[in-house]
């Protein structure tokens, strides 16, 4: 049975221990093949002769270089561009224009956030969306997190498989350079309009250290919180609306979506069929928007087969 035997109960719940401290990663006993065939699988890609012994230089106490390199084949990095289509589409027609109508007003930027990128396919999607919107508005920030570096460098370098392009509109030929090798890159100029950084989002406190991940106004964590226990979700969601500017917009996936709903400071919000939560405005706040800006966006109030509830 591949091995995955080898690792005794007492090694793996040492080994479980650690993961959840240091990255808040979860599993419990119901969930250990899961940590164990990730186990297996760093071990093999860092030329270990078994997941036992991978896991030995883990443990509590022992120094370690591979601890990303075992997040890695924990977490599943399974995405690819424009994934969620009616998620891009609203922020194209619906999010992005109030967005920066109101930053046209006050002069301050939009700031865009993904939460656990992976390789970087949701950044590129989101900047590509942004460059299609902004015309001579006001250009868009956009940071892209993750707690593996190794998939950072992956996300840096911007080189896909066509299996991250399934379905991809043809407007996006414009982003893509074909390569010699037969795999995609996104473009020099799309690279430059994004960044990206390490961060835990279990354990970093707020605020985050980059101007882009404070008061930002739309973040993206989509398939993050699954892998938490439910108290660490209840902290990254608490975490994520204080990084977010009041009427903000939070995209999670639906079934966490449903959980952060218990933060009283977001409200549930729908727009092209897809939902959002957004961060409230504090009744009488000075961070409240103006009257011009607050009678133009909430135009398309309720009108959640067209426009955004903004």
């Amino acid at each position: 049975m591949n091995g995955l035997e080898i690792i005794s109960p007492e090694v793996l719940a040492a080994l479980e221990e650690r993961v959840r401290r240091e990255t808040g990663l979860h599993y419990p006993p119901e969930k250990r093949k899961d940590l164990v065939r990730g186990t297996v699988a760093a071990a093999k890609a860092g030329g270990y002769s078994s997941g036992a012994a991978f896991a030995q230089a883990l443990l509590p106490g022992a120094a370690s270089r591979h601890l990303d390199l075992l997040v890695q084949h924990l977490v599943v990095g399974e995405t690819y561009f424009l994934r969620d289509p009616k998620v891009f589409r609203a922020l194209e027609e619906d999010i992005l224009p109030a967005l920066l109508a109101m930053a046209t007003e006050t002069g301050e930027g939009v700031k865009i956030l993904s939460v656990g990128c992976s390789t970087g396919e949701e950044v590129y999607s989101i900047a590509m969306i942004a460059d299609r919107v902004e015309q001579e508005g006001p250009r868009m920030s956009i940071l892209g997190t993750d707690i593996s570096e190794r998939v950072l460098e992956t996300a840096r370098r911007g080189i896909y498989s066509s299996w991250s392009l399934r379905d991809a509109p043809a407007w996006m030929a414009r982003y893509l350079v074909e390569r010699d090798d037969g795999r995609i890159q996104v473009t020099d100029a799309l690279k430059e309009r994004v960044a990206f950084r390490r961060l835990n989002v279990a354990t970093a406190p707020v605020p985050y250290p980059w101007p882009e991940a404070r008061s930002a106004h739309v973040i993206f964590c989509r398939n993050v919180l699954m892998y938490f226990d439910m108290d660490t979700r209840r902290r990254v969601v608490d975490r994520l609306v204080l990084s977010l500017a009041p009427g903000g917009y939070l995209v999670l996936s639906p079934a966490d979506a449903l959980m952060a709903q218990a933060n009283g400071d977001l409200e549930r919000v729908k727009s092209q069929g897809a939902s959002f939560l957004r961060k409230r405005y504090r009744t009488g706040a000075c961070d409240s928007p103006s009257r011009t800006v607050t009678r133009r966006v909430r135009a398309g109030h309720d009108l959640g087969d067209h426009r955004a509830r903004l």
